[in-house]
Formats: C-alpha cells, structure tokens, sequence
C-alpha cells in the first residue's frame, strides 16, 4: 500500500513560484533570439554556449513552456516570444518542397540538418496547438493541421 510522506509529496507552491520567478524568466531572456529561433544550448548560469542553432525538438518545447508561462502570468512577453518563435518555426524549420519539417535551423534560418523525424514532428504539433491556444494565430492551428 503506498504512503504519503514529506518526502514523496511536491510542494506545488514552491513549485510554481520557482518556475514563475526563477526558470521561465530565464529561459525567456536567455535563449529568444531577436529572429525567433529559441537557442536551447545555455550554460550552469544562463549564458549561451557556442552552439547557435536550435532543433524541431527544442524550438517546440519552449513555445509550450512559453505559452505556459503566458497562460500563467499574462505577461505579453511570453507572448511575443511564442509569436516570434512559431514564426520562425514555419519561415525556417518547414520544407516547403516536400513537407515536412527540417530537424535544424541556426540562427540565420539556414537549414543545418535537412533530416526529418517523427519524434520531432510529434513536438511541433504539441507546440503549434498551444501557440495557437494562446495567440489565437489561425496560422499555427493550421500549421499543426498540415504536418
């Protein structure tokens, strides 16, 4: 039979002031480039490493946390931030020659890794559906629709 205990029990008020005071902030001023590419590779203390691209994977992820984080406080940054990076989502990850969407993009757009995977198309759907939740951008839904 299991057992509630201090040990195995969360805190969730802990929980959320941390994600809302500590992490979502410092996930949004550390890796929102001013074109929309979220840049994932952060070091022990928020700086950027040398790693100046970002994956289906890790673009989706934080549009979620993002929305989240708007959802959460109704602070228009975490706004901006999911319009921009599902904008750069659709400019940059997407082949519009075949379908589908590019596994990695740097900074400037460019395409780094053409290869496509299912696990990373499964994250832009999830990530789409909340940045259209949000933003009401049709543009999103639809986008998740096509892939």
């Amino acid at each position: 039979m299991k057992t509630t205990s201090a040990e195995n029990t969360i805190d969730y008020g802990w929980f959320r002031t941390h994600l809302l005071d500590d992490i979502l902030p410092r996930w949004l001023s550390s890796s929102v480039t001013d074109n929309g590419l979220f840049i994932p590779h952060l070091g022990r203390r928020w700086n950027r490493l040398e790693k100046e691209y970002g994956t289906t994977v890790s673009q989706t992820r934080l549009l979620y946390n993002f929305s989240k984080g708007y959802e959460l406080t109704g602070d228009e940054a975490y706004l901006k931030a999911v319009e921009l990076g599902a904008g750069f989502l659709l400019e940059r990850f997407w082949d519009a020659e075949n379908g589908g969407w590019f596994h990695a993009c740097n900074t400037d757009g460019e395409v780094l890794d053409p290869n496509k995977f299912s696990y990373g198309h499964t994250f832009v759907l999830f990530g789409f559906c909340h940045a259209f939740r949000v933003s009401g951008n049709r543009a999103f839904k639809n986008a998740a629709l096509d892939t």
